[in-house]
């Protein structure tokens, strides 16, 4: 992991996109690392091919939602495709692609 590890603090403070193994996605700033683990922060999640950052979101909660107010804690399945969430801890292990996210503004926008 020296490679990615290399890298990653180069991101640190930046907004940056992860995709996961399991093709989970997640955009946030890159907070911290260490050997095992990566913390994000201002995340959104998606799964990679649904991906669409600059579009806003609320969260839906729907049957087996379990949340605590705005802190982004969220248990279960909220129902939507994307989420937005405060803190997220991954595992390095399972990052199978990682980007500095710098998003062009269309023209008109």
């Amino acid at each position: 992991m020296a490679i990615l590890q290399k890298h990653l603090g180069e991101l640190v403070g930046k907004d940056i996109v992860l995709v996961m193994s399991d093709g989970q996605a997640f955009k946030g700033k890159l907070s911290v690392f260490d050997e095992e683990n990566i913390m994000l922060t201002d995340v959104m999640e998606s799964r990679a091919a649904d991906a669409r950052w600059r579009e806003a979101l609320v969260t839906v909660p729907s049957t087996g939602f379990e949340g605590v107010g705005g802190s982004g804690i969220m248990i279960g399945d909220s129902g939507t495709s994307m989420l937005k969430l405060t803190t997220v801890i991954l595992r390095i292990r399972h990052i199978s692609r990682v980007w500095l996210w710098k998003p062009e503004t269309p023209e008109g926008f």
